[in-house]
């Protein structure tokens, strides 16, 4: 799967770990960088590259925060908004692609051991 969606995305101009950060911003509205490498297990050197190509593109901004000066957040831009769109689309055209070929039942007990691994990795 992340082969086709690594290819799907290019076409949209982003990779998939830049489509990942733009998508956890839009949920979450602003972070840090370290909150992102928390989140996805990157380095934060990674991560402080993947939202410097992001930024270099206008797609989001960084802020400094307003209660510690060192800390910047990283937010969308109205551009990273409408790349983040086009992204989707491609990611959820992907998917169809390639959940269509299972039966339905599949489907729902995938995305009950998806949840199941989301929750307990929350723990």
């Amino acid at each position: 799967m992340r082969t086709r969606l690594d290819t799907e995305l290019a076409s949209t101009g982003l990779t998939t770990p830049q489509y990942t950060v733009l998508a956890a911003l839009e949920r979450d509205e602003e972070l840090s960088s370290s909150d992102l490498a928390r989140e996805f297990g990157m380095s934060a050197q990674t991560v402080n590259v993947l939202v410097k190509a992001l930024e270099e593109c206008g797609l989001v901004q960084r802020v400094g925060h307003p209660e510690h000066g060192r800390i910047l957040l990283v937010t969308l831009t109205p551009d990273g908004r409408r790349a983040l769109q086009k992204g989707r689309k491609r990611a959820l055209e992907v998917q169809g692609r390639l959940l269509g070929q299972m039966p339905a039942s599949d489907r729902r007990q995938l995305m009950r051991l998806l949840k199941t691994i989301e929750q307990a990795s929350a723990r």
